[in-house]
């Protein structure tokens, strides 16, 4: 799901960068951030923790970027409060998109460090079949949570009613992209397994995380 996401993503930021008039790469040497990813090593037998683990790096990801944005718009707000000019006003508004910028950048980066998960071996139990599906509805989740964060920074740092139709649909645009995108998941991850007594059967085989 991260194919779509990346998309998504640079729609909210290139949106808000261009709503206010400030190009994004004037931010693109504003500061280095080094993030660290733990390797995730697939034991014969230990798909299932490797897949937890994945999703439990990709969820921390996630939030860190959220973090950096409601942290940059806390930011903007307390220096909107002081501003007693418009060149002050200016200045806050360009170092909250900065600041978005600069915590995509690493959540990309992070993300691209992380790749695409555990692959799968063979067919899916259902505790497995369970693990995937949710995976896919947490990515989802937390790819909205992250929309709506950018969004709020979007309307925090806008100026006029145009900017503001954009914010609104970058943010829709986006959940559509990822709604669609959870959907196809679901639909290649396929029915649930059949029980048979105390076995589980699957009639298909996913990796989630593929674009």
């Amino acid at each position: 799901m991260r194919g779509v996401t990346a998309r998504i993503m640079v729609a909210g930021v290139l949106g808000a960068t261009l709503a206010l008039g400030s190009p994004l790469a004037a931010y693109a040497d504003s500061g280095t951030t080094t993030t660290t990813i733990a390797t995730i090593n697939t034991p014969a037998n230990g798909w299932v923790e490797s897949e937890n683990t994945f999703v439990d790096h990709r969820h921390s990801i996630r939030v860190t970027y959220e973090h950096a944005v409601k942290s940059a718009k806390a930011a903007f707000n307390a220096a909107m409060a002081r501003a007693r000019s418009g060149q002050a006003r200016s200045q806050a508004r360009a170092a909250l998109l900065n600041a978005i910028a600069n915590a995509y950048a690493v959540q990309m980066s992070a993300l691209a460090a992380l790749g695409s998960g555990p692959p799968v071996q063979g067919n899916l139990n259902d505790g497995e079949f369970r693990l995937q599906r949710q995976a896919i509805n947490q990515e989802f989740f937390d790819t909205v949570d992250a929309l709506q964060a950018t969004y709020q920074a979007e309307v925090a740092a806008a100026t006029n009613s145009a900017q503001l139709v954009t914010a609104r649909a970058n943010l829709k645009l986006g959940i559509a992209e990822a709604t669609t995108q959870r959907s196809d998941e679901l639909v290649t991850l396929g029915a649930r397994p059949t029980l048979q007594g105390s076995q589980s059967q699957s009639t298909t085989t996913a990796k989630h995380g593929s674009d």
